[in-house]
């Protein structure tokens, strides 16, 4: 029998030792969720073997309550710290404000405080008894009722802990459940020993609580170096989730919202505010563009673009499935990408293929590639259409007398006044040089001589304003149009446009030339 209490009082110092050990190990990498309770946990721990050991050996009651008034305070702590590190490890922290953590401190501070001050009142122990069978020392208690509080306090908080364990198993995929098997093994080992001590039979009324904490610490510590337990899944996972620069929002299937990560919040003003469980209200889906009918589709994408503080602002909006480990879709993903970047790189390029760089109008290039198509239909529908190219008269003397700063000017000017005289639906081009063409749509060959005509009378009456001087600009027009399009393509009309400006600048330019076809 005096061996068997050495190797209680071994027992009690290796589970002190691996426990403080596990605490140190969780602390390095206590920027994991979990960890810092993990270690929390494995302290209060270490604290409870480590006062047992002085407990046990204690002579006198008085010692003895020392020692175990000592270790109330792990052991009070240990079932907060258990369920606070499994509500992090699964996801289930944003239910820990500092409030909420405060509160479930408020018992175990009660507990404490009982146990010092118990000789004043009885409600934790109405009787200490302090036996010495061979090398230990026991101490016999009879529990009053605030024990009871505390001890139904704790197994709840062993339970709820267990119970979301449990949970996070049976939805995890197969690839990540020995990380979390170990939690449940290691958890298991505690809790037995201590239904045992209080509703079984121990020997000699010897609580193997301590010792067990110490087993559950060497799985662990097995966990840790097998799988990894605070390196990945779940961890990494959530941390992932909360470090991506991508706003997500998880849906149910009835669209109500599951989650949301920090992105989230940045992106969408009032997310924040939200209460999990609740619809996307309108004013967001108006605000992202975000219908129910969208979100119905799984596997849709859709680009939004809202302007804050100013700027426009693009966001590219996916949903993703989100599939149970039976492949069924219990749940939909929406992210949120900042697409801004990518669209004006996109635009930027876009001006650059189809935009002449000065007069910000279309290009020659671009004009060939839509006049052709509105050519074609011009042609399928049997409409009239026509063609103006003019060019600013006499260009080269404005360079050489003014300087190219001034030529450009004049340039901008003339793209200016043209817009100002066209339609939305006429095609207009910087041609090359100082020439300039339009296409216009719908539009017979007298009509677009009347457009033709008021282009000119508004350029010549429009001063070109330069640093000590003002000047007139005129240009000289040549027009070609049909009544029907029909078998005419564009390089037939821009060779009878040019012949028809030809003509206008051989009559003296500042006028306009009309070819009928």
């Amino acid at each position: 029998m005096t061996l068997g209490y050495s190797l209680y009082y071994v027992y009690l110092l290796l589970s002190c030792i691996v426990t403080a050990l596990l605490g140190l190990l969780a602390l390095q990498r206590r920027v994991n969720k979990g960890a810092l309770a993990f270690a929390c946990l494995m302290f209060s721990a270490a604290l409870f073997a480590f006062c047992y050991i002085f407990k046990a050996s204690s002579l006198s009651v008085y010692k003895a309550l020392f020692w175990l008034r000592t270790a109330y305070w792990g052991i009070v702590c240990i079932p907060v710290f258990w369920y606070i590190m499994i509500c992090q490890y699964t996801g289930n922290e944003k239910k820990l404000n500092k409030q909420a953590v405060y509160r479930l401190f408020i018992i175990p501070a009660i507990t404490l405080l009982l146990q010092y001050t118990n000789d004043y009142h009885y409600f934790y122990y109405t009787n200490i008894v302090l036996t010495r069978p061979g090398s230990l020392s026991t101490i016999y208690l009879e529990k009053g009722g605030w024990y009871w509080v505390q001890l139904i306090y704790s197994y709840l908080l062993f339970f709820s802990g267990y119970y979301l364990l449990l949970k996070e198993w049976i939805y995890t995929p197969r690839a990540y459940r020995g990380k979390l098997s170990t939690f449940l093994a290691s958890a298991a080992v505690p809790l037995v020993a201590n239904l045992f001590y209080h509703f079984g039979k121990p020997f000699m009324g010897i609580d193997s609580s301590p010792i067990s904490y110490g087993i559950s610490g060497m799985i662990c510590v097995w966990g840790i170096y097998k799988y990894g337990v605070f390196n990945l899944v779940p961890i990494a996972r959530d941390n992932v989730f909360e470090a991506m620069h991508d706003g997500v929002i998880v849906f149910d299937m009835q669209n109500r919202i599951v989650d949301f990560n920090a992105a989230a919040v940045n992106m969408i003003d009032g997310i924040a505010d939200l209460v999990l469980g609740c619809h996307l209200p309108a004013s967001l889906e108006d605000y992202f563009g975000i219908s129910n009918k969208f979100l119905s589709g799984v596997g849709q994408q859709n680009e939004v673009k809202i302007t804050l503080k100013g700027s426009s602002v693009y966001y590219s909006c996916t949903l993703f499935r989100v599939l149970s480990h039976k492949k069924q879709l219990i749940g939909k993903t929406l992210v949120l990408r900042n697409v801004t970047e990518q669209i004006r790189i996109r635009e930027r390029l876009r001006s650059l293929a189809t935009l002449d760089g000065l007069t910000n109008i279309f290009n020659r290039r671009y004009f060939l590639e839509l006049g052709r198509k509105e050519l074609e239909q011009s042609e399928n529908k049997a409409q009239p259409i026509s063609l103006i190219l003019f060019d600013i008269d006499l260009f080269k003397k404005i360079n050489d007398a003014f300087g190219h700063e001034a030529g450009d000017t004049a340039l901008c000017t003339v793209a200016r006044v043209c817009s100002n005289c066209l339609r939305n639906t006429d095609i207009f081009a910087r041609y090359g040089g100082e020439e300039f063409i339009c296409l216009l749509p719908n539009t017979d060959s007298q009509a677009a001589f009347q457009i033709a005509e008021r282009i000119r009378r508004s350029l010549s009456t429009t001063p070109l304003n330069l640093l000590n001087s003002s000047i007139r600009i005129t240009a000289s027009f040549g027009v070609v149009g049909t009544d029907i399009a029909n078998e005419t393509d564009l390089e037939n009309l821009l060779r009878l446009a040019d012949q028809a400006l030809y003509t206008a600048k051989e009559k003296g330019r500042n006028r306009t030339s009309l070819i009928h076809l």
